[in-house]
């Protein structure tokens, strides 16, 4: 019984609000009682987000269904994926999703009577239909690039690292071997 109100109680404490707690009652109790137990001119959100996790990890620890839970192959998978979907989302974000939502074409430019040059409307996003059609299809394209990433580019990445570590400290050890070997 331990387990499920360490971990609720973790995801309470977590879900502190970055900015305007004041709006929510539960939220304005914490950043009353913030005052007591952090020190002054501090990062509330940050605290309360870090000791909220410790004791989410503390119930997931005293829990066994939740560690096997957590342990299924399928989580484990998206885990092990996970950094590469970190370093990639953005960049594929700021394109292919701007593309699938928006399109591919800018409005053109509107020229004014003066001869001058006005930007066009702004971009109309997709409607909601067609915005929750691909938004399953740019997640897996996601996923699909950071498969890639994870089985091709980290390991050449790791080889590289092992040949620039191999050269630098063979080239030390060398040159320590050879001060030792040069009478003083």
């Amino acid at each position: 019984i331990l387990a499920p109100i360490l971990i609720i109680f973790g995801l309470l404490l977590a879900s502190y609000p970055e900015n305007e707690p004041q709006w929510m009652p539960w939220s304005a109790a914490m950043q009353h009682y913030s005052s007591y137990i952090f020190p002054r001119e501090n990062e509330t959100h940050r605290f309360y987000t870090g000791i909220g996790l410790i004791f989410v990890a503390l119930g997931i620890h005293f829990s066994n269904s939740a560690k096997l839970f957590l342990s299924s192959r399928y989580l484990l998978w998206f885990g092990k994926h996970s950094f590469a979907v970190y370093l990639l989302h953005g960049s594929l974000l700021r394109s292919i999703a701007v593309w699938m939502f928006y399109g591919v074409h800018l409005p053109c430019d509107i020229i004014v009577e003066g001869g001058g040059v006005q930007a066009g409307p702004p971009l109309q996003i997709c409607g909601r239909f067609q915005f929750w059609t691909l938004l399953p299809i740019w997640v897996c394209i996601v996923y699909g690039c950071a498969v890639v990433w994870t089985h091709q580019v980290d390991p050449w990445c790791a080889r590289a690292t092992e040949k620039m570590v191999k050269y630098v400290f063979e080239d030390s050890q060398q040159g320590d071997a050879e001060k030792r070997l040069l009478p003083q």
